[in-house]
């Protein structure tokens, strides 16, 4: 369409309200996909106000060999997909069982406190015993309560790395906590 044609030339020169006009007819169009998707309203939003964002970013790349509308469905389904494989990640790399049970709260009786305080003295061991790598991510994820991309940006890794570490890590500790019986303490 020459009208969407201009706009995008406003929008490369810097004209952001070019680029509201340029997107409002499609925003609809562009959630549906992401909900098709996702299957989750909240998450589809979210992946298509992403989708939007990396449009602009690379609006300049956008050639008018395809329709702009065919575009954007590619953008929003690439977008959905990754906010898709990045729930189905954090589904998997998510504290363990094992790691909701060392909270002890005062109220409960003195034997289950000393079991849990055993307990979390033993999986300190066992964290502290793993490779450097994998115990710097256990660390940040579980006890410092930092998401994978802010462990990225400490260690200077990417964050797919932080991811396999602590998957790796998670592996590893499962298989000692079994080894030793900490798997099934008090609750």
């Amino acid at each position: 369409m020459p009208q969407e044609r201009v706009l995008i030339q406003q929008c490369l020169s810097g004209n952001q309200d070019a680029y509201r006009r340029l997107i409002e007819p499609h925003q609809d169009f562009v959630f549906r996909v992401a909900l098709s998707v996702l299957g989750n309203g909240e998450e589809a939003e979210e992946a298509a106000q992403d989708a939007f964002v990396r449009a602009y970013r690379g609006l300049g790349s956008f050639s008018g060999k395809v329709p702009f509308q065919a575009w954007m469905y590619r953008i929003a389904v690439r977008t959905a997909l990754n906010v898709r494989r990045r729930r189905r990640l954090f589904e998997r790399l998510a504290p363990p069982a094992w790691f909701a049970g060392l909270a002890s709260p005062e109220t409960e009786a003195p034997d289950v406190r000393f079991a849990k305080k055993d307990a979390r003295i033993r999986l300190r061991a066992i964290i502290d015993r793993l490779p450097a790598k994998l115990h710097e991510v256990v660390v940040l994820t579980y006890m410092q309560e930092l998401a994978c991309g802010e462990i990225s940006a400490i260690l200077n890794i990417p964050e797919g790395t932080v991811k396999s570490r602590l998957y790796r890590a998670r592996e590893k500790l499962q298989k000692q906590i079994e080894k030793q019986g900490l798997a099934h303490w008090p609750k």
